[in-house]
C-alpha cells in the first residue's frame, strides 16, 4: 500500500459526515463491549465450575471426614464416662449415645469415602473402617463390662482400646492432611485459570 492509498481511505472517512462518524464509532464501541462482556461471562462460568469442583470434591468430603472425627472423640468419650459412671441407669444412657454417635461416625465417612480419587487414600480408609469395627467391638465390650461393674476386666480392655483409637487417629490425621494438601492444590489450579 502507497502513501496515496493511505491519504485516500483517511479522506474518504473524513469526508464522512458527523452522524455516521459518530454512528461508525458507536457500532465499534458496542461490539467492543459486547466481546468484553462475552468473555466476563466465559470467566464467570469457568469460575463457577472450579468452585463448584472444589465445592463438591473437596470441601464436602472433608465435612464428611471432620463430622466423622467428631462423632469417633464423642464414642470414645461416652466410653470413658460409661466406665466412670457408677449406677446402671447412667451407662445404659452412655450406650444409646454411643449408638447414635457410631450411626452418625458411619454416615458422615461414608459420605468422605464416597469421594476419594485416590487409591492410597481409598487403601488407608478401608484401614480405619476396619480398625474402628474392632475398636467398636471392643468398646462395646467395656460398656457391658462397666454396666455388670466388673472394674478388672474394663481395666484389662483400656490398654486395647487405647491403642486401636490411636492407630484410628493417626489414620484420620493422615487423611485429613492428604484432603487439605488436594484442597489447596485445587484452590490453586483455581487461582491460575
Amino acid at each position: 500500500m502507497d502513501a496515496r492509498e493511505g491519504d485516500s481511505r483517511r479522506q474518504w472517512f473524513a469526508r464522512l459526515a458527523i452522524g455516521r462518524k459518530l454512528g461508525l464509532d458507536f457500532k465499534f464501541m458496542v461490539l467492543l463491549i459486547a466481546g468484553v462482556g462475552a468473555d466476563g461471562v466465559r470467566t464467570a462460568r469457568n469460575i463457577d465450575a472450579l468452585v463448584t469442583a472444589l465445592h463438591e470434591q473437596h470441601a464436602l468430603p472433608a465435612l464428611g471426614l471432620k463430622d466423622a472425627t467428631v462423632n469417633f472423640l464423642r464414642i470414645s468419650r461416652a466410653v470413658r464416662n460409661a466406665i466412670l459412671d457408677s449406677d446402671s441407669a447412667a451407662v445404659l444412657k452412655r450406650a444409646s449415645d454411643i449408638t447414635r454417635y457410631d450411626a452418625s461416625f458411619v454416615e458422615s465417612f461414608a459420605k468422605y469415602e464416597s469421594k476419594i480419587v485416590h487409591r492410597e487414600q481409598r487403601d488407608q480408609a478401608a484401614r480405619l473402617r476396619s480398625a474402628y469395627v474392632r475398636l467398636r467391638t471392643q468398646q462395646d465390650a467395656v460398656v457391658t463390662l462397666a454396666l455388670a461393674s466388673d472394674d478388672v476386666a474394663v481395666v484389662g480392655h483400656l490398654s486395647v482400646i487405647r491403642a486401636q483409637a490411636d492407630y484410628i487417629e493417626a489414620l484420620i490425621y493422615t487423611l485429613t492432611s492428604k484432603k487439605l494438601e488436594l484442597m489447596q492444590a485445587a484452590s490453586d489450579e483455581s487461582s491460575a485459570s
